[in-house]
């Protein structure tokens, strides 16, 4: 099947929507649509669509829609400040191991570092290590490469500064699983549930980046929740692809490194200040704060 639809103009995707039933003014919906688009505003409106039909429930306003949107962006700023905590101490954590076992700074750079994986997966690794280290304007990284112009890496705590989330998860991948659990025993799981959370902290990194909806998403890459712990009695159950799993994942691993996390009252503030917005779509209960990794 080939795509037939012709492009609209903007006043042309207000009357559509108005005629599918937003409840909106014509000239404010058309200032919206400029400034997000409409296939980012639809990510919003979905929810209000009636079964199986493109009309929307009655009540439908874009007031109500844009009062999501102004949470959701809220909500992306409060959650890419604690996984950038986060990802900042995994990362300086991880390589601060590795180096320090190998007593190298550019034992990272080497295939005997990494005895058990093919060297084509080592090479990509480097690829995009090398490629943030190019692009990176850091003035540590310039006075480097010009102090260094011989080398063809930095040293491996400087790379820690500059490695992105994806390229971190590679090197934990190629890790040697005794270097790892250097730092995954510090959370007190399994390896693979570690690395679950990673892959889905990463997956929502990725979402508040790009500014991509978060609120009522679905996550494409689910956390695991440990097994036969009391401490996560109250998780087993809920929805793990809604935010709430994923956010009281992220609340326990703050507590477990000690960091004094804002994420709580910053929640709470949100909460509060939008106490319109539903947050079971979100599968957060009435009583969230009540939950483990959260009183």
């Amino acid at each position: 099947m080939k795509f037939t639809k012709p492009p609209l103009s903007f006043e042309e995707q207000a009357q559509l929507l108005i005629n599918r039933g937003l409840n909106a003014d014509k000239s404010n919906l058309i200032k919206t649509l400029k400034e997000v688009n409409y296939y980012h505003l639809s990510g919003y409106l979905y929810p209000y669509k009636m079964g199986g039909s493109e009309n929307f429930f009655p009540e439908t306003s874009l007031k109500k829609i844009k009062e999501i949107m102004d949470f959701d962006n809220e909500l992306k700023l409060i959650v890419f400040k604690s996984i950038s905590i986060l990802e900042r101490w995994i990362r300086t954590n991880l390589v601060y191991n590795f180096t320090i076992h190998y007593k190298d700074p550019f034992a990272y750079t080497k295939y005997s570092s990494y005895p058990l994986q093919p060297h084509y997966k080592i090479d990509e690794f480097l690829d995009h290590l090398r490629n943030e280290m190019n692009n990176s304007r850091e003035v540590f990284v310039q006075r480097y490469k010009t102090k260094y112009y011989q080398e063809n890496y930095l040293p491996a705590w400087m790379a820690a500064e500059i490695m992105s989330m994806g390229t971190m998860n590679r090197f934990y991948q190629l890790m040697d699983r005794r270097l790892k659990l250097s730092t995954v025993n510090i959370f007190k799981v399994k390896e693979i549930v570690f690395h679950s959370w990673l892959n889905s902290i990463r997956d929502l990194r990725n979402i508040c980046a790009h500014h991509s909806r978060l609120w009522n998403r679905d996550l494409s890459i689910i956390p695991k929740i440990p097994k036969n712990n009391s401490d996560w009695n109250q998780y087993y159950g809920r929805n793990n692809k809604k935010l709430f799993i994923i956010f009281s994942v992220i609340m326990y691993m703050l507590n477990q490194i000690n960091c004094n996390t804002t994420l709580k009252d910053d929640l709470h503030n949100l909460f509060v200040e939008y106490r319109n917005i539903k947050l079971i779509k979100m599968d957060f209960p009435q009583n969230w704060k009540h939950y483990n990794f959260w009183i």
